[in-house]
């Protein structure tokens, strides 16, 4: 190896390095944003009065974007069918959630007799 290309080889891994810190820098600051503007509709959604759930005709136009964690109101009956525990550690976004815990998520009948899964909310675990 020559002595000029053994100078070279310090400075072009100086500048992959820079270049690769560069490029994760950018992505942490696009993901922070994301991160904000999801937090914002969660809380936002979340503190909404619940509206009445859409027809089964406008299910299809529901995307996480216009829909995703808002909350609905609807008369529906529980058949005897087992519940799905979902465990959660905490949140330190919801004051309702600080500590260990399971999100209870039952299936139900609604009076057309189509069936949805109902989040009836989070149960704190009892060994905290």
């Amino acid at each position: 190896m020559s002595p000029t290309a053994a100078k070279e080889i310090p400075g072009a891994a100086a500048l992959a390095s820079l270049v690769v810190l560069f490029g994760l820098g950018t992505w942490q600051l696009e993901r922070k944003a994301w991160k904000e503007t999801l937090i914002a509709t969660l809380d936002r959604r979340l503190n909404d009065a619940p509206a009445a759930l859409p027809p089964p005709s406008e299910w299809t136009a529901m995307r996480p974007e216009n829909s995703e964690f808002s909350r609905v109101r609807l008369r529906v009956e529980f058949p005897k069918a087992g519940d799905a525990l979902v465990y959660t550690s905490g949140s330190a976004i919801r004051d309702d959630v600080k500590g260990a815990g399971y999100f209870v998520f039952s299936p139900a009948r609604l009076p057309n007799g189509q069936q949805v899964v109902i989040n009836r909310g989070f149960v704190p675990d009892r060994a905290y």
